[in-house]
């Protein structure tokens, strides 16, 4: 009978390290799907902060193009009205100019006309 005994204890040793190594098999698929499914959550989140940043990016692009598109038709607005400011000021200043002379040849004209009949001989 001890080599039954010997025979069965032998049985139960096997059996106790196939359960060890089942176990540790299993222990260490759950570890392994563990650090797969943490570095996955970690891809994600790199993913959407990076996503975030270019989404960021876009943005500040976009505004920036706006804020420059406005500056631009400010300045092109500013300069259009200067443009038609300086246009009504000279055109001021020539009929001002323009009235000027016909005021001095009109005055002319009256001092010819006196002249020729006053201080010039009739004929």
């Amino acid at each position: 009978m001890g080599f039954f005994n010997k025979l069965r204890d032998m049985k139960d040793s096997v059996s106790y390290k196939l359960d060890d190594v089942k176990y540790f098999v299993v222990d260490k698929a759950e570890d392994a799907k563990d650090f797969v499914k943490d570095k996955v959550l970690d891809a994600k989140y790199i993913i959407a902060d990076k996503a975030s940043d270019v989404k960021d990016l876009v943005e500040d692009a976009a505004y920036y193009v706006t804020d420059k598109a406005s500056d631009t038709k400010n300045f092109i607005v500013d300069k259009a009205i200067d443009t038609k400011d300086f246009v009504s000021d000279k055109t001021f200043n020539a009929r001002y100019f323009i009235a000027d002379k016909q005021e001095i040849l009109g005055t002319m004209s009256v001092i010819k006309h006196l002249m020729r009949n006053t201080l010039l001989p009739k004929r």
